[in-house]
């Protein structure tokens, strides 16, 4: 059969808008027919990839057996009874570590294990004994101003005064014997001179010389009388008062020198402080410090500044070893003193160390940087056989908190997730399809938990990561404020937390957060969010940001209701109907400065000064 095709021309009446129009369908249906097949091998691909994926799974079976509630955590091994070595020289700004010997090394009682620098000590040494010998002879002249000064009190009091007060003694002795013989010689003139063999001027002559005499009697009882109750006391209390001057001088000169040895003294021994000398036998450990953010503050090495009284070197009893570990707030309240503990060690290989819980803290440790508001509390667990331990080593330690008299049925904890406040299993059909089974569950450790209900048996075939394969199973859709953790919490872990985290008890990285704002548990949600009374885009626009229009507060935003509660607003319409609004309020419902640019430029409005423009 031949077909023939008649090509329109303008002559046979053919029309070339008809034939564009032709063309545009034919576009459309090729368009809508790739769609469709992309659809169908999305679909069947998909199908494809989850059967692809379920062959692939590993798959594990309940188990029964003795419930063990046990507490695993990390500590540090360290001797109950350690001989802390401290620095012991003074210093403004640290002195530097010289010399220290190699940590672990096996030292006995009086040797050498650390040398610091004494540089600074040895000079300070050398003046010291410059000005011990300077004050030491000082001693000793004043030494000898004493002693001369006792020597001249002496002197005078033994010599020159004795020597004095003789003369005086002798002069008026001799003053005496001329008057008595002056006057008898007047005695002889005045019979003579009534005889009249003296003549007048010859007895007036004698009678001058008698009282010539007498004066000079009294002028020598005179200085006998000043010599003893004036003179001989002030050169008494001169002399006494250089002895004192002497001896206060001495004194202060023995206080100085005094203390210069002292100084002196002390300065050697402070050099002998810098070879540090080990107290006892034992293995040298170092006492490196960390700072709140956990990096290393101070290490013991050669070129090492050492505060005084730092402790930079520990001789521990390795035959008394305990371990301290640190427990989160939520597991606190289950450890208790006398708990028995199982302590391993990379050192110990497969060995199995017993240990017993001695001390629980009551207060909690120093809060880390990085770890937020997150308490932790020390627990102290002492080894009953540390053979094979050192101080220093990392142990993993399980305190027992309880342990079940009868069987429990069991299964991993990454094999149960949490969704929408309930807790899933996925289990696998005889005829290989994936099914979510929902159990309750009962008290936890870190590895197994109990299965309360759940239909499930020693048979049941579950997925053993289901939080990871969840997306092969369909599950109920999500409310706002809900979420889908691999973080399970059970009986003996429930909690509750608020904003800041400070009473939440889980590791799970929703913990301590509350799904109705502020930062709910489950963190800000996306998807399902909605823009007023429309459904938004899911996955898009976050829940709780949407007050802006109609629709009402949508939890999981930055606070209740977003940045304005949707719905109704009584108190706009009040001030609008009361003309409190005429000038002020933008096009769309905001005060002013808040609906960004009109047509018409800023408004005027409701500011902290009504009717001055606020752009």
């Amino acid at each position: 059969m031949e077909i023939f095709m008649e090509t329109p021309t303008a002559a046979n009446g053919g029309n070339p808008g008809k034939k564009k129009r032709s063309w545009k369908k034919l576009l459309l249906w090729l368009f809508l027919l790739i769609l469709l097949f992309s659809l169908v091998f999305h679909f069947t691909s998909s199908l494809l990839f989850r059967k692809t994926e379920a062959g692939h799974l590993k798959f594990i079976t309940p188990t029964v057996a003795q419930f063990r509630h046990e507490i695993a955590v990390r500590g540090d091994i360290s001797s109950s009874e350690n001989q802390d070595i401290k620095c012991r020289v003074r210093s403004t700004g640290g002195v530097m570590i010289t010399w220290v010997v190699d940590e672990g090394t096996e030292v006995k009682e009086g040797d050498t294990i650390a040398v610091l620098d004494n540089s600074t000590l040895i000079d300070s040494l050398d003046a010291q004994q410059i000005k011990v010998a300077q004050s030491e002879a000082e001693v000793k002249a004043a030494e000898n101003n004493l002693l001369t000064a006792k020597i001249a009190k002496e002197e005078y009091e033994n010599g020159s005064y004795k020597v004095n007060l003789q003369k005086l003694v002798s002069a008026q002795i001799k003053a005496k014997e001329e008057r008595d013989r002056l006057a008898e010689y007047l005695q002889h003139s005045k019979i003579l001179y009534e005889k009249g063999f003296v003549t007048q001027s010859q007895l007036e002559a004698d009678i001058f010389s008698l009282k010539q005499a007498e004066l000079t009697l009294r002028a020598a009882e005179l200085d006998i009388y000043v010599l003893k109750e004036y003179t001989h006391n002030k050169q008494t209390n001169n002399y006494e008062s250089d002895i004192k001057t002497a001896d206060a001088n001495l004194s202060s000169k023995k206080s100085v020198h005094l203390q210069n040895e002292t100084k002196l003294k002390d300065i050697q021994q402070q050099i002998e402080y810098c070879t540090v000398k080990s107290p006892s036998d034992g293995k040298v450990l170092y006492v490196n410090e960390t700072n709140r953010f956990g990096s290393s503050e101070f290490l013991v090495c050669q070129g090492a500044m050492v505060r005084e009284r730092q402790t930079f070197l520990r001789l521990p009893n390795s035959n008394k070893l305990q371990v301290t570990a640190d427990i989160h707030e939520g597991k606190i309240s289950y450890v208790k003193v006398g708990q028995s503990v199982q302590v391993h060690t990379d050192a110990t290989g497969d060995k199995i160390i017993q240990g017993t819980v001695i001390k629980v803290d009551e207060n909690p440790q120093p809060t880390n940087h990085w770890m937020g508001n997150v308490k932790e509390y020390r627990v102290t667990i002492r080894l009953e056989n540390p053979e094979g331990v050192l101080p220093g080593m990392t142990a993993e330690t399980k305190i027992l908190v309880e342990e079940s008299q009868d069987e429990k049925l069991m299964i991993p904890t990454h094999s149960v997730f949490e969704h929408g406040g309930k807790y899933y299993c996925i289990e696998k059909k005889p005829d290989g399809t994936l099914t979510p089974i929902t159990v309750e569950l009962g008290h936890s450790n870190d590895k197994m938990v109990i299965v309360t209900s759940g239909g499930l048996t020693e048979k049941t075939q579950l997925v053993a990561a289901a939080f990871e394969n969840r997306e092969l199973i369909s599950l109920p859709e999500l409310a706002a404020g809900e979420t889908s953790s691999p973080t399970i919490r059970p009986k003996n872990e429930e909690i509750s937390g608020d904003f800041n985290g400070e009473n939440s008890n889980s590791s799970s990285p929703q913990a301590g957060m509350k799904p109705d704002g502020e930062m709910g548990s489950d963190g800000p949600k996306f998807g399902a969010g909605e823009m007023g009374q429309n459904t938004g885009m899911p996955g898009e626009i976050p829940a709780g940001m949407n007050g802006m229009r109609p629709g009402g507060p949508r939890p999981g935003g930055l606070r209740p209701g977003g940045m304005r509660p949707g719905g109704p607003r009584p108190e706009m319409d009040k001030m609008e109907q009361n003309g409190e609004m005429s000038a002020g309020m933008g096009e769309n419902g905001f005060p002013p400065g808040m609906d960004g640019m009109t047509p018409d430029g800023p408004k005027p409005g409701m500011g902290m000064r009504p009717g001055r423009p606020r752009p």
